[in-house]
């Protein structure tokens, strides 16, 4: 399940790069009926854009929709949208979205060990992976003001090595 997550926050992601060079070019130059046109048929619209759900609709919310004089698979900026109004709010939704996907992607912390050994606060940490172990092995390093700095195996949580001597500055 948290692949799937990650897989659809990247496509969200890529939908939305498209979407923003798409509005982007066409808040550049709004006549250009290049920029005032999407196929979606079109292999990379297709596959970054109408694949992603809601994608879509921020192109009929900066006011693009179908038009009866073009192919079924074209949406069309009508004329009227040239004021720029359109395109701010599909912009805007835009924004939002890729703030949703980001929140998104962004790791919840939990405590997944206690590290005892110190008579008081903590007041450092430090994640050391250890370059030479093919394992993968990961160390967190603590320091306080009971003057000892500690080890500890990240992924166990077992003690490691106690630093002794360190003084007050």
């Amino acid at each position: 399940a948290k692949n799937a997550g990650a897989s659809q926050a990247a496509a969200l992601l890529k939908a939305a790069a498209t979407l923003r060079k798409l509005l982007a070019n066409l808040a550049k130059d709004p006549t250009n009926d290049k920029f005032r046109r999407v196929r979606t048929s079109n292999a990379v619209i297709k596959a970054k854009v109408v694949s992603v759900p809601g994608a879509l609709g921020v192109l009929e919310a900066a006011g693009f929709r179908p038009d009866a004089a073009e192919p079924e698979d074209v949406l069309v900026i009508p004329d009227a949208a040239g004021d720029g109004t359109v395109f701010r709010k599909g912009l805007a939704l835009l924004t939002a979205l890729e703030t949703r996907v980001a929140t998104t992607l962004t790791p919840t912390l939990r405590l997944s060990a206690a590290l005892g050994g110190h008579s008081s606060d903590v007041k450092a940490v430090a994640i050391l992976p250890d370059n030479d172990d093919k394992t993968g092995t990961v160390t967190v390093a603590t320091g306080c003001n009971d003057n000892l700095a500690r080890t500890f195996d990240a992924k166990t949580g077992a003690p490691g090595r106690v630093f002794r001597g360190h003084a007050k500055p």
